[in-house]
């Protein structure tokens, strides 16, 4: 089944544990906002089939779409 898309949060403390290497960020660190429904359909419809073209391994299992 492929990992949708979703609005997943993470927080800074779950990037640093899940990044293997040490990075630069400031004190404090904003939140960037969850993308837009009207953004999510353009990624998932438009963006995904495009993406396939160069990367169908990657469109496969987050979009669950092939190139052709």
């Amino acid at each position: 089944m492929p990992q949708r898309l979703s609005r997943t949060i993470s927080t800074l403390a779950e990037v640093i544990v899940n990044t293997a290497f040490q990075f630069d960020r400031p004190p404090d660190v904003p939140v960037t906002p969850a993308p837009s429904d009207k953004t999510l359909r353009l990624m998932r419809q438009v963006v995904a089939r495009e993406l396939a073209e160069v990367y169908p391994q990657f469109a496969a299992r987050v979009f669950g779409v092939t190139a052709g």
